[in-house]
């Protein structure tokens, strides 16, 4: 009797939306393992030890895993909705419509992937330059973690230039007022 009711099922199945519904499912998988941070334990480690860290990889592994795991919450819902879709809406076969429809759907991943870096930038933008303005920040005994800061920010050292012109331009890119030296918050190793 089970078996009946499971060839019946199938002949009321969308077999496009199921289809559909997998390749959603196998690309938020695909993003959920790219989500996966890495050297994370080495961050945690600097921050219990108040080290302050020497580069904007850890900040942007968080942010790029953020954005990745979103990706692939909103690919898994759109998969279980082409599953549900699969079960009541009940139509033929079109391979065409299976082929076409996964291929958009890996399209769109591949530009979703592209156009994240972009996003991981602005957003990186955003909470260094929140922040540097709420917290004191000591950029130049940090030079090599405010050279990736000018470079996020579109600040390249020009030939010849000070290391405190290229911190005060720096400064005024994120509109940080100059601070003492040494002055404690985020900047300062224990």
């Amino acid at each position: 009797m089970l078996l009946l009711a499971a060839q019946d099922l199938s002949q009321t199945l969308d077999v496009d939306y199921m289809v559909l519904g997998l390749v959603c499912y196998l690309i938020a998988g695909v993003f959920m393992i790219l989500s996966i941070g890495r050297g994370r334990p080495r961050t945690r480690a600097q921050f219990v030890l108040g080290v302050s860290p020497e580069s904007l990889s850890s900040l942007r592994a968080s942010v790029m895993a953020k954005g990745r795991s979103l990706v692939a919450a909103i690919y898994f819902v759109s998969g279980t909705t082409f599953l549900l879709a699969a079960f009541l809406l009940p139509g033929e076969p079109s391979p065409t419509k299976q082929y076409w429809g996964a291929g958009l759907l890996m399209v769109v991943a591949a530009l979703v992937m592209f156009l994240l870096d972009g996003h991981v930038r602005r957003v990186m933008r955003s909470h260094l330059r929140q922040e540097l303005t709420a917290q004191d920040f000591t950029f130049e005994d940090h030079i090599g973690l405010t050279r990736e800061i000018g470079e996020l920010f579109g600040i390249e050292p020009k030939q010849g230039e000070t290391l405190d012109a290229y911190v005060r331009a720096v400064r005024e890119a994120l509109g940080v007022t100059a601070t003492s030296r040494g002055g404690g918050g985020y900047g300062v190793r224990r």
